[in-house]
């Protein structure tokens, strides 16, 4: 039952939020002000019922020294969080990013990967923490992390509500419907948090299976990525993981021949004649456009 008066905290994972806009954009989000984050909240904060202020949590990380970033893109990602420090019921929490060492069981290649958990952590802690001290009625999660996948149930067990927002055919959309968790689909809301010109819906098609290959493939660039490295081909079947699902590298290639058919993913040869992939998305006209990449 809704509360007379329902204080509502909204809790953003920044950087997962951003990532998966890239989903869900047209044209090229070259700067990240264009996510018009307090309409956003405000939108939120109205499908659940809010009677008063309500307060939005923006958690995100600092990249190291070591991880290659252009200066364009930190600049961009400052100004970014410098916004969001002005607007009023915005509070920002950053926190640094680990990378660490990982070896592939197969093959014995080694890589680096980036960690975020002081920011997941955060989130759980701070959503239990708030419901047992009163301080909302009820928590908006935006994040489509396993780790954070406890905190809803910690909160409603405290006796509060919790909604999470997602994109329904992603992990956090799929937990909330098998969890009976309310669900607030972000589709829905895109035009008040994003300018029109910008988005579209170009996976609105795609079967669950099919988008969370399109998910773990645009993770796992990221990830090689941020080591300055392209997404090879090769290294997508022998290494990459789906999240929350088996690898079946068979169903694996039908499902990566098949987003190549649907123009949102491309082959492209380096000059050493390694094959890497690289996001794109065609427009009507068959326009191919690249995915900015958010970093």
């Amino acid at each position: 039952m809704r509360p007379l008066h329902n204080r509502v905290s909204i809790f953003i994972d920044g950087s997962n939020f951003v990532a998966s806009m890239k989903f869900r954009v047209y044209k090229k989000l070259v700067r990240t002000t264009g996510l018009k984050f307090d309409e956003l909240a405000n939108w939120l904060a109205v499908r659940a019922g809010s009677t008063g202020p309500h307060e939005v949590h923006y958690y995100t990380s600092k990249p190291q020294d070591s991880e290659k970033r252009s200066q364009f893109f930190i600049d961009r990602d400052r100004a970014v969080l410098n916004e969001l420090r002005r607007t009023p019921g915005f509070r920002v929490y950053e926190f640094g990013r680990g990378v660490r060492d990982s070896k592939c069981g197969k093959c014995g290649h080694k890589e680096q990967k980036v960690v975020e958990k002081l920011v997941d952590t955060s989130i759980v802690a701070d959503m239990i923490e708030g419901a047992y001290q009163n301080r909302y009625d009820t928590a908006i999660l935006i994040s489509n992390d396993l780790d954070i996948s406890i905190a809803p149930e910690r909160v409603i067990a405290a006796g509060k509500r919790c909604i999470i927002a997602a994109w329904p055919s992603t992990f956090a959309g799929t937990m909330a419907l098998k969890k009976g968790i309310p669900l607030i689909d972000l589709d829905v809301g895109l035009k008040h948090f994003i300018p029109e010109e910008l988005y579209t819906w170009p996976g609105e098609k795609l079967t669950a299976e099919q988008f969370l290959v399109l998910h773990a493939l645009q993770r796992t660039e990221s990830a090689q990525q941020r080591l300055g490295l392209p997404l090879l081909r090769n290294y997508i079947f022998q290494k990459m993981s789906l999240p929350f699902v088996p690898v079946d590298v068979r169903v694996l290639r039908a499902r990566y021949n098949e987003l190549i058919l649907f123009g949102l993913i491309e082959e492209y040869t380096l000059p050493n004649r390694d094959v890497a992939v690289r996001f794109c998305i065609n427009n009507a006209s068959a326009l191919s456009m690249e995915i900015e990449r958010t970093g």
